[in-house]
C-alpha cells in the first residue's frame, strides 16, 4: 500500500508521535485532523494566519512606561497581509469590541487605486 510519503517521512512522523506519547489504539475523537494538529501545531497556526506569542517581546514592551497588558492585547499578528488575513484580523477586532461598524473604509484606498492607474499607464510612481 502506498500513501505518497517516503519511508523516511513516515519514520519521522512515527518517532514524533512516540516522543509526544501518541500511541495506538486512538480514541474516537482522535481523527486525522486532531492527530495533525497534535503533532504539528505550528501548521494549524500558519493556516489561521496567526503566530505564537513572543513572550520576550511582550516582557520588553511591558517594561516601557505607560504600557499595560490591556494595551498590548489590541495587537493582532498575522503571517500574511493577504485578504483572508485582513478579514480574520477584523473579525477578531470586532469580537474584542463586541460589535461591528455599519461600513468599513480601508485606509489609503485612493492611493492604491491611483498607484495602480499610474502603473498601468506606464508613468511609474
Amino acid at each position: 500500500m502506498e500513501f505518497g510519503n517516503s519511508r523516511q517521512k513516515v519514520t519521522e512522523v512515527i518517532q514524533l508521535a512516540t516522543m509526544k506519547g501518541l500511541n495506538c489504539p486512538f480514541d474516537e475523537e482522535m481523527d486525522d485532523k486532531w492527530i495533525e494538529e497534535f503533532l504539528f501545531p505550528e501548521k494549524s497556526l500558519e493556516g489561521s494566519g496567526r503566530q505564537p506569542l513572543n513572550f520576550e517581546y511582550i516582557h520588553e514592551e511591558l517594561a516601557k512606561p505607560n504600557v499595560t497588558l490591556s494595551l498590548l492585547h489590541h495587537e493582532s499578528a498575522t503571517l500574511s497581509m493577504d485578504l483572508p488575513s485582513w478579514i480574520n484580523a477584523h473579525i477578531h477586532a470586532y469580537d474584542y469590541f463586541g460589535g461591528v461598524t455599519q461600513i468599513v473604509v480601508p485606509d489609503n484606498l485612493n492611493i492604491q487605486i491611483r498607484g495602480n492607474e499610474i502603473k498601468r499607464n506606464g508613468r511609474g510612481l
